[in-house]
């Protein structure tokens, strides 16, 4: 399997609904490590390394299951870095 580093913004009704915090349960089981953190605009951010497959399969859930209403979903690949160590919420 190949490893991968996700760069996501994630736009629509996501902030104050719960999507961080589903973000994280979702993306620990998968394997995966990063953090998601609300930014300014009312969008999400997240930075997700792991098996891209894996990655994949949570942008997947996120698009499906999550909470909120998600607008639209933008992803920058790029090489995996082995940066993080777990995933989490990110002021």
């Amino acid at each position: 399997m190949a490893k991968a580093r996700a760069i996501v913004r994630i736009t629509g009704a996501v902030q104050g609904v719960g999507f961080r915090n589903f973000t994280v349960r979702k993306a620990r089981p998968l394997g995966l490590s990063g953090y998601v953190q609300n930014l300014l605009d009312g969008s999400v951010r997240a930075e997700i390394e792991g098996e891209r497959d894996q990655i994949e399969k949570l942008l997947e859930i996120l698009k499906t299951e999550g909470p909120g209403q998600i607008e639209h979903i933008e992803v920058i690949w790029s090489d995996y870095l082995d940066e993080f160590t777990g995933f989490g919420i990110q002021m």
